[in-house]
């Protein structure tokens, strides 16, 4: 059953301020001690979800995501969300192109801006922040240049070509930035449309 059709994780919704699921898909959570959980991952248009059984065990508002991280490491799935101020989360996933370019446009819908992905080549677990590293104050993130460029789709707000466009005579450029936000949103949904609301375990 997918999530959009389970009424135990409707009920979980913010619907009253038209939260609606975006993606899910079965994934792995590392835990504190390094053994995989079974999981599904959920995000809506403003919030990622840890779901167990029908449950929501963590849910993380869009603004407080970070950034992510992956290997650059060949056949390695597992990855970070970084969350501000607060405790990481590590999983591992078959689809993790596809939850990448969702939570990439649903970060990029609320802020205007990119999500900062990162790619490291030695070992992911080195770049999470634990439960214990924010007792103490500490928030573990990877250097500035290992951010992969290629991954900042979006026009961003503020952006040279996006003030040129508001400035523009009769809004043609205007009209050509707003085509354009259509086409890379259209890009990012068709990658990860196959697997939208695999699972809901």
């Amino acid at each position: 059953m997918g999530c959009s059709s389970n009424p135990e994780i409707i009920n979980q919704l913010d619907v009253s301020k038209g939260e609606k699921i975006v993606y899910s898909c079965s994934v792995s959570k590392f835990n504190k001690w390094g053994i995989k959980q079974e999981r599904t991952l959920m995000l809506t248009n403003t919030s990622l979800y840890n779901i167990k059984k029908n449950t929501s065990q963590r849910k993380i508002s869009i603004f407080n995501i970070k950034a992510v991280t992956k290997s650059t490491q060949p056949n390695n799935k597992q990855f970070i969300v970084h969350i501000n101020s607060e405790y990481d989360y590590m999983f591992e996933s078959d689809q993790i192109s596809e939850i990448f370019e969702a939570i990439k446009l649903v970060f990029w819908q609320n802020k205007k801006i990119n999500l900062p992905v990162f790619g490291v080549p030695d070992k992911l677990k080195d770049y999470s922040t634990s439960k214990k590293d924010i007792n103490n104050g500490v928030e573990v993130k990877p250097k500035e240049n290992y951010r992969l460029v290629n991954e900042d789709i979006y026009e961003e707000l503020g952006s040279p070509s996006a003030s040129t466009g508001s400035s523009s005579v009769g809004g043609f450029t205007d009209e050509v930035s707003q085509f354009n936000d259509e086409v890379q949103q259209s890009v990012s949904q068709n990658v990860f449309a196959k697997h939208k609301e695999t699972a809901c375990l």
